[in-house]
């Protein structure tokens, strides 16, 4: 890992970043992490369809406990922030003070930070304020999620779409998108703080 590191370049490491923000924004993807991470037998189906939302959230005053749903900024960009109401019918919100996982207006990991907090598994695992070792701390959930989910339909369901949406420029130069790239990600993450930092932004 040290040596891929002394040979990315500033832009491969800002691709492969994104396509790991872009990945965990999947639903088929934050759902697979959410039934593992809550453990009370919610079928991956059920949990799609009913508890995993692209949209603002549905039944504001009674939404469905527990979901993790997606804001749209208002940009039109496609940009927005993940929330959540976990399962006694408590908000999450990632920027929120009483959570304080990642520093306003970065747009990393309040997916996963959402999910994970909305799950039973995520009750006080990850620290108010301290934003680089919650980087380090998730990636290590997020891997250890993945190693039990199936590659196979991973690689078939989400990467080939994510390497169809791919610019030729970024293919031509950089190479497909592989699920082998995700996992060495999150290990860089995992293992090098300055990385966590780096991918956090400049808000830290």
């Amino acid at each position: 890992m040290a040596k891929k590191l002394e040979s990315e370049s500033i832009e491969q490491k800002e691709r492969e970043n994104q396509i790991l923000i872009d990945f965990l924004g999947n639903s088929g993807i934050l759902t697979s992490l959410y039934s593992i991470w809550q453990e009370d037998g919610i079928s991956h189906e059920e949990l799609l369809y009913k508890h995993v939302f692209v949209n603002e959230l549905p039944h504001r005053l009674h939404p469905p406990k527990p979901c993790v749903y997606f804001t749209p900024g208002g940009r039109g960009d496609g940009s927005g922030h993940w929330k959540g109401v976990d399962y006694t019918g408590k908000k999450i919100d990632p920027y929120a003070k009483e959570l304080d996982l990642q520093p306003g207006g970065s747009m990393n990991y309040c997916q996963v930070y959402a999910t994970y907090a909305t799950s039973q598994s995520g009750k006080g695992k990850l620290i108010p304020g301290d934003y680089i070792q919650n980087i380090q701390k998730m990636s290590g959930f997020i891997l250890e999620a993945l190693n039990k989910l199936d590659s196979v339909w991973i690689t078939n369901n989400v990467i080939k779409q994510m390497n169809a949406e791919e610019s030729e420029y970024d293919k031509h130069k950089f190479g497909d998108i592989t699920l082998d790239m995700i996992k060495d990600r999150l290990r860089i993450l995992i293992f090098f703080p300055s990385e966590a930092h780096f991918f956090i932004g400049k808000r830290v």
